[in-house]
């Protein structure tokens, strides 16, 4: 009768290691667009280098299947000391003051100890994004299937405690979106 049986759906080998669910912040690491852009009109920081190394535009659901919301995120890396961290003068004042507080006491070792980089921030993600300009992205959890395309700036999010938000990241280069809109809704 033509039509798939999606019981039997099994896990696709190509897809390991190129999909992903995205940065998860635990603290208010988002900051608005406007005062991104301001932070980025900056002289260079004493190291040298410009606030744009650890500013980067920020998408999550809503940012798929709404309008964006011109959110931002303050984005160490996956390791940056808090001294090459503090060289960056206005983010790590800002994530001295606003963030830590958010962090301390928390349960997991390392949101207290390392609290001005995201609780997760992804380090096989990003490796698997430097290859491409762009990426493929899904809501998580969403009424419908939906996909987007976002420049690489972008740093994907899962926002919590609102499952409804998260992203994984699919790293492909070419995707055949009916035959894997019914995978992904089964698979997940």
């Amino acid at each position: 009768n033509g039509r798939m049986n999606l019981t039997v759906a099994k896990p696709l080998v190509e897809n390991q290691g190129v999909s992903f669910i995205g940065t998860q912040k635990n603290g208010p690491f988002n900051i608005p667009g406007h005062l991104a852009r301001e932070w980025l009109q900056l002289p260079a920081n004493p190291n040298g280098c410009p606030n744009s190394d650890v500013l980067r535009p920020w998408a999550n659901g809503i940012d798929i299947v709404r309008r964006a919301t011109d959110t931002w995120i303050i984005d160490f890396g996956t390791g940056m000391s808090a001294e090459q961290a503090a060289f960056y003068e206005q983010p790590f004042e800002y994530a001295r003051q606003i963030i830590k507080p958010t962090r301390e006491g928390k349960r997991e070792e390392r949101a207290n100890l390392k609290w001005w980089i995201l609780q997760r921030s992804r380090p096989k993600m990003r490796d698997a994004l430097k290859p491409f300009d762009r990426y493929i992205l899904t809501p998580r959890v969403s009424k419908y299937r939906l996909f987007g395309l976002i420049n690489v700036f972008y740093q994907i999010a899962q926002r919590l405690p609102l499952p409804a938000t998260t992203i994984p990241l699919l790293a492909f280069s070419t995707l055949a979106f009916t035959n894997y809109g019914l995978y992904a809704c089964v698979r997940g």
